[in-house]
């Protein structure tokens, strides 16, 4: 079987991958497996142990969930086999310091958190740090495996992000016919009706969630940092990763090593800092983000007149886009009945014009909400929400003054 023919084995599986990638060269063990007790498949990445006690680990091309027979016989990597090599370097006295070389497009998500954690959890156990660094791809899952690192580099030309999650499916003649239960509804979602795509985007929201709350912790920000600045979905090359926050530098290998040998220690000290400064800024960073709910949560209810119903989504915890999505729907309802009010009413032409302008305005926000960009959706948003303040004021001046 070939590389190529063993990605096709993937098709319809959850992915955190380039979309545009077919087949790379993959870096484990290649040849007839062997086994450990228990028939567990021996199969683990290669490495380089170098003279001044740092082990790299090479990381390459399609990375699937668990290793068995044909990855171990394809020198496909897996979580399995990259946690193998991590696992006797972590546990390995004279090893100072552990690279993954990485040169990956991503691969499955399945296990694919399990590794970044297993990753984050050992930083500050080796006194060189533990470091990843890319001189070609590190995109998707693998970008997801290496920012769990202490410290992430590139070089010049090095491709990092594409954080997100996709799936494929293919279309087939002759498909075998599926019957779910009606009690399972929801089993087999199909791809082709507008119901089906929705249920599997919903699903797959939920898995992107993970990656990119698990890539904020990893890089010491907020999900809003990695949504709005890590490329959504994007890449970046070089310099422009380290600008974005998703790498720490720009350096060749043996400058990285350098700057490894240079830092020792210090990360050893930042996690085995007392628990109660540790203890104290995560209840400020909660306290600071309680309050920015609040206060959007305040900003989005501004004007409406529904002090009551803000109080209830301050109380219950809820985000401020959930605020933003009622409040929306509110002006719209109230900018309708002013219109309704203002047809039914003797106002003159110049007061009504003074009206349609904010229905007008209305009309754009949501064309612009439509057009699906994000940034373009806040700034209609607000638009929309300005359009119901400032008709709400005219109408309220002109019928006061009839």
């Amino acid at each position: 079987m070939t590389k190529k023919n063993f990605l096709k084995t993937l098709t319809g599986s959850r992915m955190a991958i380039r979309q545009d990638v077919a087949e790379r060269l993959a870096s484990s063990d290649f040849g007839e497996p062997s086994f450990l007790p228990g028939n567990e498949v021996n199969h683990e990445n290669n490495y380089t142990m170098r003279n001044d006690g740092i082990a790299v680990i090479h990381i390459d091309g399609v990375l699937s969930y668990r290793s068995d027979l044909m990855t171990a016989y394809f020198g496909e990597d897996t979580y399995n086999s990259i946690e193998k090599a991590f696992r006797k370097f972590l546990d390995d006295p004279g090893c100072k310091g552990i690279v993954l070389d990485v040169n990956s497009p991503g691969g499955e998500v399945d296990g694919c958190a399990d590794l970044s954690d297993l990753i984050f959890r050992s930083r500050g156990k080796k006194p060189y740090g533990i470091v990843a660094r890319t001189g070609g791809t590190m995109c998707s899952a693998a970008y997801w495996i290496s920012s769990a690192c202490e410290k992430v580099y590139t070089s010049t030309q090095g491709t990092v992000g594409s954080i997100g999650v996709l799936c494929t499916f293919e279309n087939r003649e002759n498909a075998a016919t599926v019957i779910v239960s009606d009690l399972s509804p929801e089993k087999a979602p199909n791809p082709a009706t507008p119901e089906g795509r929705d249920q599997i985007t919903r699903e797959l929201n939920d898995l992107a969630l993970v990656f990119v709350d698990s890539v904020a912790r990893n890089r010491g920000v907020s999900r809003e940092d990695v949504l709005a600045r890590f490329g959504r979905g994007g890449v970046f090359v070089g310099e422009k990763a380290h600008e974005a926050g998703l790498t720490d530098g720009v350096m060749d290998f043996e400058e990285m090593v350098q700057q490894m040998k240079q830092e020792e220690g210090n990360m050893s000290q930042q996690q085995n800092a007392p628990s109660a400064i540790d203890e104290e800024a995560v209840k400020q960073a909660a306290i600071t983000e309680e309050r920015a709910r609040v206060s959007g949560i305040g900003k989005a209810f501004k004007g409406l007149g529904m002090d009551s119903e803000c109080e209830t989504f301050v109380n219950e915890g809820k985000s401020v886009a959930e605020a933003t999505e009622f409040c929306l729907e509110k002006a719209k309802e109230k900018l309708s009945a002013m219109q309704k009010e203002a047809s039914e009413s003797s106002l003159t032409p110049a007061q009504r014009e003074a009206i349609q302008k904010g229905l007008e305005a209305e009309a754009s926000a949501q064309n612009s909400v439509h057009g699906g960009i994000l940034q373009g959706a806040d700034v209609a948003r607000e638009r929309l929400m300005n359009a119901f303040r400032n008709g709400a004021r005219n109408f309220n001046a002109i019928r006061g003054s009839k």
